[in-house]
């Protein structure tokens, strides 16, 4: 997103990713998390990546997803 959508050189891409992981906790996506976006898909009609989002958040316990392409306040999975 940030080399196309945000023009931005490689340079400030890998500063921007470095600030990224260093406040972002980073979860590895396993095959539940897989199985899990497979059902969301099916479930709300996301797209594969979109449903890899949300059941990779829920997995860490999020309780909060900001997206442009969900519902304000949209409740998924009872969470």
């Amino acid at each position: 997103m940030a080399l196309k959508k945000l023009a931005l050189p490689l340079s400030e891409t890998r500063k921007l990713l470095s600030m990224l992981e260093a406040r972002c906790k980073v979860e590895i996506i396993i095959p539940a998390t897989m199985r899990r976006a497979l059902d969301i898909s099916g479930k709300y009609g996301f797209s594969w990546y979109d449903s890899l989002i949300v059941a990779s958040a829920l997995g860490a316990g999020c309780d909060t997803i900001y997206t442009e392409d969900m519902h304000h306040g949209q409740i998924l999975e009872g969470s």
